[in-house]
């Protein structure tokens, strides 16, 4: 079961190229300041509601208009730490 967390805010959005994959990364903060690294292979997603007996979907996608590309490499140290262990 995944624990939830409540993030204060984004303070950095990565596309990450690692050879043949891209990544998105997002460093944030939590409400008591600790650092949350969080990883995504898609960031497109549909979102299915359910109306009664009826289903509604939705179509949802990360905003990247204000991601910075960068090579895998190129990373803060702790960030490649954290992604290391994760892919």
């Amino acid at each position: 079961m995944v624990k939830s967390v409540a993030v204060e805010k984004v303070e950095k959005k990565y596309i990450v190229k690692k050879g043949e994959d891209v990544f998105y990364v997002e460093l944030a903060r939590t409400v008591d300041g600790k650092p949350i690294v969080s990883v995504f292979k898609e960031t497109r997603h549909t979102i299915v509601k359910m109306e009664g007996r009826r289903k509604e979907k939705e179509d949802w996608e990360y905003d990247l208009d204000d991601a910075e590309e960068i090579e895998y490499e190129k990373l803060p140290e702790n960030i490649r730490r954290a992604l290391s262990q994760l892919i």
